[in-house]
């Protein structure tokens, strides 16, 4: 909720929420210096629960900042820095410094992980500041920026028509021939990705009053769909994707912070992620045809299986913690960034940019390129190299190596500044291009659809994040061009509302 929401409801006044702040920043520094000399009676390192509290307050300065300087609109840079707060900082007040690989757990020792959150300190500095270079008026002017409103009429039948089109190729998929499998799953991916976007652009039909009832009703239709037929990936992280779209879209439209969505989003995490393991190994046992073809069934099979399990947790008196020990794990990313500055380069060796090969070849399609290198090899090679996961294993699951873990695997240190300054220069440039005054509700859907995805890469690698962002953003930006608004229909509609306000 900006200031100026919370003003124009009375809710709050500016300075007295200001006040609250400042005292909360005060109380977090008081914090920062007592907790380590508590937690050290509990056998927690005194260095790393300090180190974990400066990175802590470095992930929450820009929110802090956001709520200061009055901002309005999605908060960007805060909502990114708080994804590294929870998994990078948090883990160390949650999770053991131990890192489970395929046959046996790496205890990590105190200087690995004391490293890395050094590393993951400046990593995330270098991130805001790239970010806010780029938000000087100078490199601004320079700056192109999408302009792309979109006709009301036009948008109600676009997103009817990608999001049947869709679920036709999903269809079509499974009867392809295995020598065309390859060149055009690509392609159909790149169609079913668009329905994020449009959700987006639904989302501005309903919430800025252009349509009525049953419009609301087909969209959340369409986000049901599309959670449904994404559980079938296997991935959490795709059941999420359709709603977080909603609710950041609710929220740009209402100037609303859809506080209880993004509550129910946390709760969705908690529910499934214990059962997460049990229905990728399932996976693995069925035919690739059969799994592809029940996606219902996968969808019953999650909700089931956590059913069961969270019932079992409150009848059989299982502990709660060693129940929400697969979550936290999941969202523990500094003990896996520690593994990787402790292994690199004594067993395995500098990789000098080998994984970032890909960013070469990634906008020729594969429909040209059959043969073309996968946009995965970064976070196979981390598997298995680095004694994570199996070869077998990994026909059903992935693992991702992190963008900063995949930064120091290259080039060290160097790798980690290499990789935040770049987060940073592509979130403040997507924001301007994007999300800028003129974007229209067209350029608002491409950009929270890949937000979305930038919020959840961090724990994947660049050539997954990167290369998959730049291919959807160049293919919503063809498609979403004809459905735009004209010009000379935006100059009459503008010239008709100033019209109509003084003759008021």
């Amino acid at each position: 909720m900006s200031i100026a929401y919370a003003n124009k409801s009375g809710l709050i006044s500016q300075w007295n929420l200001r006040s609250v702040m400042r005292l909360c920043a005060a109380s977090f520094f008081c914090l920062t210096i007592i907790a380590p000399l508590i937690l050290s009676q509990y056998e927690f390192s005194s260095l790393q629960v300090l180190l974990a509290m400066v990175l802590l307050g470095v992930c929450l300065y820009p929110s802090y900042r956001y709520v200061m300087q009055d901002s309005a609109g999605v908060p960007v840079l805060p909502l990114l820095c708080l994804a590294y707060a929870a998994q990078f900082a948090i883990p160390i007040f949650t999770r053991d410094a131990v890192m489970s690989l395929a046959y046996d757990d790496a205890i990590l020792e105190n200087e690995e992980v004391v490293m890395a959150l050094v590393m993951t300190i400046i990593g995330v500095c270098v991130m805001q500041l790239a970010y806010h270079l780029l938000q000087t008026k100078k490199i601004n002017k320079v700056l192109p920026a999408i302009n792309l409103p979109l006709n009301v009429n036009r948008a109600k039948l676009y997103c009817v028509f990608i999001f049947a089109l869709a679920q036709i190729l999903s269809l079509v998929e499974l009867f392809l021939p295995i020598e065309f499998k390859s060149p055009l799953s690509s392609f159909i991916a790149l169609f079913q990705n668009q329905v994020l976007v449009a959700i987006g652009i639904l989302s501005w039909v309903v919430y800025k009053k252009h349509g009525n009832k049953w419009l609301k009703v087909l969209l959340y239709i369409i986000v049901g769909i599309t959670i449904v037929r994404n559980a079938s990936t296997t991935m959490l992280e795709s059941i999420l994707i359709p709603i977080a779209v909603l609710f950041t879209t609710r929220w740009i439209y209402t100037r609303r912070v859809p506080i209880f969505g993004f509550i129910f989003i946390g709760l969705i995490v908690v529910f499934l992620s214990p059962v997460k393991g049990d229905i990728r190994k399932s996976a693995a046992t069925e035919n690739a045809v059969a799994a592809d073809s029940s996606v219902t069934n996968r969808a019953v099979q999650w909700f089931g299986q956590a059913t069961d399990y969270w019932v079992a947790v409150f009848t059989e008196n299982r502990g709660l913690l060693e129940s929400a020990s697969d979550t936290t794990s999941r969202t523990d990313l500094i003990h896996q960034f520690a593994y990787i500055y402790a292994s690199t380069p004594e067993r395995v060796p500098y990789q000098y940019g080998e994984s970032y090969k890909y960013f070469a070849v990634a906008l020729i399609p594969r429909v040209l390129w059959p043969g073309k290198p996968t946009a995965n090899s970064a976070n196979t090679f981390y598997a298995i190299n680095y004694g994570v996961s199996t070869e077998q294993i990994l026909e059903t699951s992935t693992f991702g190596v992190t963008l900063i873990g995949e930064g120091y695997m290259n080039f060290g240190f160097f790798g980690v500044l290499l990789v935040m300054f770049m987060q940073g220069t592509v979130l403040s440039l997507l924001e301007q291009i994007f999300a800028g005054r003129k974007a229209g509700a067209g350029g608002w859907a491409i950009f929270i659809a890949t937000l979305v995805y930038l919020l959840n890469g961090i724990g994947s690698s660049a050539e997954v994040m990167f290369g998959a962002v730049l291919q959807n953003l160049i293919a919503s930006c063809i498609l979403l061009w004809w459905i735009r608004e004209k010009p000379s229909t935006i100059r009459i509609a503008i010239l008709r509302t100033a019209r109509l306000a003084l003759e008021k």
